[in-house]
């Protein structure tokens, strides 16, 4: 049980200093409004489903790797020019109709949770 407890304290960890601060960031960054123009290099195939798209984007001669939906870039070709919201000196790109907030409270609610089963289980086995 105590092994259980560990790996949900190290879930945490990793949530609290990896996962949260770019969910943070990015809510952050998508109440700014503030864009940058970036060309799209390669779209998602977005016949074979939904899950793990990634688009390929050029920024100040440089190229970025996003995960992203086919509903984001439905419309979209290659060579194109778009607006993105950027967040200086990262990597960090959001469509401005990207939904921030049910990610954030997303990764919040994970937060708490591996918490509170952690202590609940270390408690438990103590």
């Amino acid at each position: 049980m105590k092994v259980f407890a560990l790996l949900s304290f190290l879930m945490f960890i990793i949530f609290v200093s990896l996962v949260l601060p770019h969910k943070v960031a990015a809510y952050k960054l998508s109440q700014t409004r503030e864009t940058v123009t970036v060309i799209v290099k390669a779209l998602p195939d977005c016949n074979s489903g939904y899950r793990n798209k990634f688009i390929r984007i050029s920024y100040e001669r440089q190229e970025f790797v996003l995960r992203t939906s086919c509903k984001l870039v439905d419309g979209l070709a290659v060579g194109q020019s778009l607006n993105m919201l950027h967040k200086p000196d990262t990597d960090l790109f959001l469509f401005p109709e990207e939904d921030t907030i049910t990610e954030l409270i997303a990764g919040i609610i994970l937060t708490v949770f591996f918490a509170l089963g952690g202590s609940y289980l270390f408690k438990k086995s103590g």
